[in-house]
């Protein structure tokens, strides 16, 4: 079972024992005491930071259902797990707020990466129509080609999700924003306008994961309970932060845009100890359940 740490709950006397026997040792110890009412007092570990989502709760195992009441003497359903993969807890007491959530370094570290990335994206849409006319499409057709990369890259969609769902989200963010990095190092190479469309094609398709993976990680990581509010507020930080691509269009078509590209490749791929730390965060998170 999933206990809340630092709460009480009242459970039937006779449980004690199987819980006692059960209950973490060292790690997250679990206080119990009787009360005049025939029932148990378990408190579980109050030292933990109730704004981690991977600190809130104690796992316990047993083989049947305890009845236990809150605090506020509101019954809580609780269900013990007979199984690694079959824990539960209902409570409305368990989630925490989005404030909470807010002040959480992941939800900073998730929101960081997605607007500091948001920016060069912004800036590649507002200049690669003049960097392509500089490199020999007059007529235009690479820069029409572009939208319709851009728009088609929605079919790759299903591989985001996939990849999310097996190998985690630090290495698909990770890819998505290498895949964007590598678009601003062919615009600033001398290859043909044929090749540019690879460049044109990591874009759209890196730019459509990181879409993609900010959502499923403020639902993944954070839980549905406050999805909205957390993706908008982030959604918010982003939109700010990306009133700086108009400096750079601005450098970019005043003949420093190999410059700008190189800056903002390399600034993308300096975000990588940001996609180690969280897939080890997701494979913590994993040996937990």
């Amino acid at each position: 079972v999933l206990l809340p740490r630092g709460k009480s709950f009242l459970v039937p006397v006779h449980d004690e024992a199987s819980i006692l026997q059960n209950s973490p040792k060292d790690d997250h110890p679990l206080e119990l005491n009787g009360n005049s009412n025939n029932e148990t007092v378990i408190t579980s570990d109050k030292g933990a930071d109730a704004s981690d989502p991977l600190q809130q709760h104690v796992e316990i195992h047993d083989g049947h259902p305890i009845n236990a009441t809150n605090p506020e003497g509101e019954q809580v359903k609780v269900e013990l797990a007979k199984t690694e993969e079959d824990v539960s807890l209902t409570t409305s007491k368990s989630s925490p707020t989005a404030i909470q959530q807010m002040k959480t370094a992941e939800y900073m570290l998730v929101c960081t990466w997605f607007s500091i990335t948001l920016v060069p994206l912004q800036y590649y849409v507002g200049s690669i129509g003049f960097q392509l006319e500089e490199k020999g499409d007059e007529d235009g057709f690479y820069t029409d080609l572009f939208s319709i990369i851009y728009a088609g890259a929605i079919v790759f969609s299903f591989a985001g999700g996939f990849l999310s769902d097996k190998c985690g989200l630090g290495i698909t963010q990770g890819l998505a924003t290498i895949m964007c990095a590598g678009s601003f190092f062919f615009l600033v190479s001398d290859m043909p306008l044929p090749g540019q469309t690879v460049g044109l094609a990591l874009y759209g398709i890196g730019r459509l994961l990181i879409f993609g993976m900010y959502f499923a990680n403020c639902g993944k990581r954070f839980g549905y309970a406050n999805f909205g509010t957390l993706a908008g507020v982030g959604l918010l930080l982003s939109a700010l932060a990306s009133i700086l691509q108009y400096p750079m269009i601005s450098a970019a078509a005043n003949g420093h845009a190999d410059t700008v590209n190189i800056v903002s490749g390399v600034i993308l791929l300096a975000q990588t100890p940001y996609f180690v730390w969280l897939y080890g965060r997701e494979t913590l998170s994993d040996g937990m359940q």
